[in-house]
């Protein structure tokens, strides 16, 4: 049997309380190993390691994506807020661009045509977007 609760991963599992409190971190842009230190100031009894968190973490994005690619939900996500978008391919079929703007902007484009559009690139650790918006 384990002497260490932490060896096994059952009783480092995170309870819904928990989860909530670390998904609250989470957005708020606290890194998993302050993350576990947090919690273990608000639940001295927790047995989970700076991999579990990652691990639930990974989880939860999985959940949120129902199966599907990021790319896919962000499509859809698109879709369902009505923003326009244009894609384009390569040879191989890959996305190589991706346009997308809100139809706010796009209702102040079509009342003043004579709007410049800015090209605002938002640089950011996983990928970069490039948004199109219109300014009057």
């Amino acid at each position: 049997m384990f002497k260490d609760l932490t060896m096994h991963p059952r009783p480092r599992r995170l309870t819904f309380e928990q989860q909530s409190e670390r998904f609250r971190l989470d957005r708020v842009g606290v890194r998993p190993k302050e993350q576990i230190a947090l919690l273990r100031q608000e639940y001295p009894d927790i047995c989970s390691l700076i991999p579990d968190i990652y691990n639930d973490k990974q989880m939860g994005s999985k959940e949120c994506l129902n199966g599907r690619l990021a790319i896919h939900a962000f499509f859809d996500e698109l879709q369902a807020k009505n923003y326009r978008f244009d894609i384009r391919h390569d040879a191989k079929g890959q996305i190589c661009s991706l346009m997308f703007a809100n139809p706010e902007f796009m209702a102040l484009v079509v009342v003043f045509c004579e709007v410049v559009l800015l090209d605002c690139t938002c640089g950011c650790t996983i990928r970069t977007c490039i948004c199109l918006q219109g300014s009057s």
